[in-house]
C-alpha cells in the first residue's frame, strides 16, 4: 500500500499551503509565519493539528519527501 493514499483528503483541505510552506521553509517557523502573514504560536498550533491529521513525523526527511511527492501531484 502507498504511504501517499492517506494524505490525499487532506491535501484538499486549507491546511495544504501550510504543509507546502513548511515544506519549502525546512520547517523554519519564523519564516512560515512570516509567508502566512500569521504569528509563529499560530503556525506552531497548525502544525500541532496537521501533525495528527497527518498521523506521521513531519521532521522525519523520508515522510517530508514523500508529502513532497504527494502534494506535487494533488496540485496537478
Amino acid at each position: 500500500r502507498s504511504t501517499l493514499f492517506p494524505y490525499t483528503t487532506l491535501f484538499r483541505s486549507l491546511e495544504l499551503e501550510l504543509l507546502e510552506i513548511y515544506l519549502s521553509e525546512a520547517g523554519a517557523v519564523q519564516r512560515i509565519a512570516e509567508r502566512l502573514g500569521v504569528h509563529r504560536n499560530s503556525v506552531s498550533a497548525r502544525l500541532v493539528r496537521l501533525r495528527r491529521a497527518l498521523g506521521v513525523d513531519i521532521e522525519d526527511a523520508e515522510q517530508r519527501a514523500n508529502l513532497w511527492i504527494a502534494s506535487y501531484f494533488v496540485k496537478k
